[in-house]
């Protein structure tokens, strides 16, 4: 390590790439990418969060969220807008995209190591092809040449760190499980269903190139869709949690973790009061912080990869119509949280909400801090979008109409709780979305690195009835706004 930990006044490279994802013009989107080059530290991988003035103390190696969003973002927004954006529009597909036959998400522990070996080698070759691509467009980026350096030393590493570094056989039923930290290090394993979800996206580009080329399901797709689908059994197993364990059992990281969960059938080894953690963990809870945006990711990955590759599979199986009827019982309990909810965790009790208002209640924000308000908005503005993805996937899919209805209905109901409640006036006059409400006329008003944010709504494709993207997108990215740091090598959004 060239230096110590950040320890405040850190900036994070994810917030760095949704600012250059979200910015309207060319310019400040390769000041954005700049900065990033220029942050780190002599390292072809993305940190966490380093210091505004010293990039050299940083906290994290790698994060691999941040990398994987990178490696997407410089593909989508450069590579390919240098390789089009003066090219004529390219003419509407004349046939529908290829499909393969549903394939069992299922496989023995040696046929998916050979599987996720196969995917890697397609992965490998894919980011030499961006190399190559990206070394003909990058002279017209406008960066240093030893700012195209860095990006072609990091876009490959970032682009194939969660196939090379965060995949493993899970042993129950052979699918894959995606550390988000843990593969190699001292921590046990664990996966986040918000960073595996966000982990997948680069690849989804490349599932649907190599289904065109050979017709038939690739190494990489089937082992993209073993992750989807072990998403959907976490959900299933707890609908609460917001990462998992790769094992479950008796011992010290082994799922369920012992202190967030009650004594139990599935776990006799735990130590939470029941009157303080419940409902009942599943086998493999690891962090019972509930996250509505855990549950809207696995929602919005499987919508992406159904928009990026045409593919049916992954949502063709009964379990996953289990996880959509647990995905909308959730949303619809915690809408009437002191009502109906019997989720209990420490620091939850006694905080009062308004029940009713439309939101959605969250224990935790992105970065598990405590939804001090309740209502975290970012989260509702990310079920609003992704829902309306998810609904026409569902219909295209013969979901029943009546499960298609509830979540139709609860769109509805938030976006007309954001309406009412999101909002607050600065005192120079602009309104901008809040970070948190309670429903009673309290606000936390602000802006974090992690997603989801209020930065991140162009990216989510949220329509932003009332038109505050602006102003708040101003708010988010100033000094008003506390998660904002400034020094002299870089400025952006940090978190708590």
């Amino acid at each position: 390590r060239p230096g110590p930990d950040c320890k405040r006044e850190c900036i994070w490279h994810l917030g760095l790439v949704m600012e250059g994802y979200t910015a309207v013009s060319r310019a400040e989107k390769r000041q954005v990418l700049e900065m990033i080059l220029d942050t780190l530290a002599g390292q072809k991988l993305l940190h966490e969060g380093f210091h505004a003035d010293r990039p050299a103390e940083y906290n994290r190696d790698w994060f691999g969220w941040a990398n994987a969003m990178f490696s997407n973002w410089i593909r989508e927004d450069w590579i390919e807008y240098y390789e089009t954006h003066d090219a004529e529009p390219l003419p509407p597909p004349t046939e529908p995209p290829a499909t393969a036959a549903p394939v069992t998400p299922k496989y023995s522990l040696a046929e998916m190591t050979a599987l996720q070996s196969a995917a890697r080698a397609e992965v490998r070759e894919e980011a030499a092809r961006m190399v190559s691509t990206l070394q003909q467009v990058a002279p017209r980026f406008g960066l240093t040449p030893r700012q195209q350096e860095r990006l072609e030393a990091v876009l490959p590493a970032a682009y194939q760190f969660t196939m090379e570094t965060s995949l493993s056989v899970f042993k129950e039923d052979g699918t894959t499980f995606v550390a988000t930290v843990g593969l190699g290090g001292t921590d046990a394993p664990r996966m986040a269903l918000s960073d595996s979800s966000a982990q997948l996206l680069p690849y989804v580009a490349l599932v649907a190139s190599l289904l065109k080329q050979n017709g038939t399901a690739s190494a990489l797709q089937r082992v993209m869709e073993s992750v989807l689908y072990r998403q959907v059994m976490f959900v299933t197993d707890d609908p609460y949690a917001a990462s998992f364990h790769e094992e479950t059992g008796p011992a010290r990281g082994q799922g369920p973790t012992k202190n967030q969960c009650s004594k139990g059938p599935t776990c006799t080894a735990c130590t939470c009061p029941r009157s303080t953690c419940a409902p009942a963990c599943g086998k493999y809870t690891h962090q019972r912080h509930f996250k509505l945006d855990s549950l809207l990711f696995v929602l919005l990955i499987h919508s992406q990869y159904w928009e990026g590759t045409g593919v049916t599979a992954h949502v063709d199986y009964p379990e996953f119509t289990a996880a959509l009827e647990q995905i909308i019982w959730v949303c619809e309990v915690e809408q009437q949280h002191h009502k109906l909810s019997k989720y209990r965790f420490p620091e939850a009790q006694g905080r009062r909400v308004k029940d009713g208002i439309g939101l959605v209640w969250s224990y935790a924000r992105p970065s598990d801090d405590f939804v001090e308000g309740g209502y975290f908005i970012p989260d509702n503005i990310m079920l609003v979008a992704v829902f309306k993805k998810v609904v026409p996937m569902l219909r295209a899919v013969g979901i029943k109409a009546d499960l298609v209805a509830r979540y139709e209905a609860v769109a509805g109901a938030v976006e007309q709780g954001l309406e009412e409640h999101a909002t607050k006036t600065l005192p120079d006059g602009r309104e901008v979305y809040v970070l948190e409400t309670d429903g009673f006329g309290k606000h936390v008003v602000g802006d974090d690195a992690n997603m989801p944010n209020l930065l991140w709504m162009p990216y989510l494709g949220y329509d932003d009835p009332k038109g505050l993207y602006n102003d708040t997108r101003a708010f988010s990215l100033s000094k008003l706004n506390p998660q904002y740091a400034e020094g002299d090598v870089a400025r952006g959004l940090g978190s708590m």
